[in-house]
């Protein structure tokens, strides 16, 4: 889109986002929504929360000064690289235990981002290794029996006959793969799509997948879609995207239902999950009742963007 051009649709999408704004905070969805609390959050951000689907283990990024090597990005924003933390449900306190970093070589120096678990609760990640994936590209990384976590590897990446990989030259920044292991969402820049960044898929073929496809116009826009995840059942695919009329402004976020080649039109979740601040990342439960966001929500904040709890039980959105 020439500058002119991307001016006059930033102008039309915005006002048609103020409209939607106005009608969504009249009507909020019936939800609750808590902060995960001092244990989980901290005063650096923290962002991308995933729930395993047996509930064992959470996974979230922040930027905290104790990351892997301690060192800034000194070339984007002059804050401290991405780390991914762990941390195990007791069943004893009804609570998470305490986050951690040290996930054997799972996080780097640079930038590492906990994504989703399969459901063998291998861990799908995002790196950003300035000398080495030259942008963003998704790693997976296996448990062991014995609970730990193995050396991350890129995603999907051996087969030759697959000329145009997951992982590509451009920005991966998000993924997610259904229980069966049949499809794997992801995010990406490359050329040839809708917008920036888009939601691409590749399925199961054999011992290997198939050519990364867009997920097409009805989903992705001229802007960004930026976080995605399949919910376990396969039948609602949960995003993020800042280019959509219907929105409360920034990043919100959406999901369609039906399952892979029949998805709905996409429905904004509505407020006060999203607000006119950014909701970019999220997560649900395998029953579907619970929603995990990271977001700047002023409740019990620690300073800046924190994980919430939602209670989404009534809005059905897993049958």
């Amino acid at each position: 889109i020439k500058e002119a051009k991307l001016e006059e649709y930033d102008v039309d999408l915005i006002l048609k986002q103020i409209s939607y704004a106005k009608e969504a905070i009249k009507a909020p969805i019936d939800v609750t929504i808590n902060n995960m609390g001092e244990i989980i959050n901290s005063k650096a951000p923290e962002f991308a929360p995933c729930i395993s689907q047996d509930g064992k283990y959470m996974v979230f990024t922040s930027r905290r000064a104790n990351t892997m090597g301690g060192g800034i990005d000194i070339n984007y924003d002059h804050m401290y690289y991405t780390d991914i933390y762990l941390c195990e449900w007791d069943d004893y306190i009804k609570d998470w235990g305490e986050p951690s970093n040290m996930l054997g070589k799972v996080n780097t120096e640079y930038h590492d981002g906990g994504l989703s678990f399969t459901a063998d609760n291998s861990l799908l990640i995002y790196r950003n290794i300035y000398n080495v994936t030259r942008s963003g590209d998704i790693y997976i990384s296996k448990q062991a029996k014995s609970g730990s976590w193995a050396t991350p590897k890129p995603i999907a990446n051996k087969d030759k006959k697959i000329r145009n990989k997951i992982n590509s030259s451009y920005f991966e920044s998000s993924a997610s793969i259904t229980a069966d292991e049949q499809y794997i969402y992801f995010v990406s820049e490359r050329p040839g799509g809708q917008g920036l960044a888009d939601i691409y898929f590749v399925k199961k073929s054999g011992k290997t997948y198939t050519e990364p496809e867009n997920l097409g116009a009805s989903i992705n826009t001229a802007n960004d879609e930026k976080c995605v995840f399949i919910h376990p059942d396969g039948n609602i695919l949960f995003f993020t995207s800042n280019g959509r009329n219907e929105s409360l402004g920034s990043y919100d976020i959406y999901y369609c239902t039906g399952g892979h080649g029949k998805w709905s039109e996409p429905k904004n979740i509505g407020y006060p999950i999203n607000t006119f601040m950014e909701e970019k990342t999220i997560s649900v439960s395998k029953d579907g009742k619970t929603a995990y966001v990271g977001a700047y929500y002023d409740i019990d904040s620690k300073g800046d963007a924190d994980l919430f709890k939602i209670d989404i039980s009534k809005l059905n959105l897993v049958k």
